[in-house]
């Protein structure tokens, strides 16, 4: 994915869509790793 870095709102907003807020800690873990992952 060619997607700026310097952009942390985008990966929020995607996992937001795909990633239901049930447990907080759980959503959390899910984001940090598709950011990592849209990151590298």
């Amino acid at each position: 994915m060619s997607v700026p870095a310097h952009r942390p709102y985008w990966p929020v907003r995607v996992a937001s869509s795909y990633i239901p807020p049930v447990s907080g800690r759980g959503a959390l873990m899910r984001a940090a790793a598709v950011f990592r992952h849209s990151n590298s």
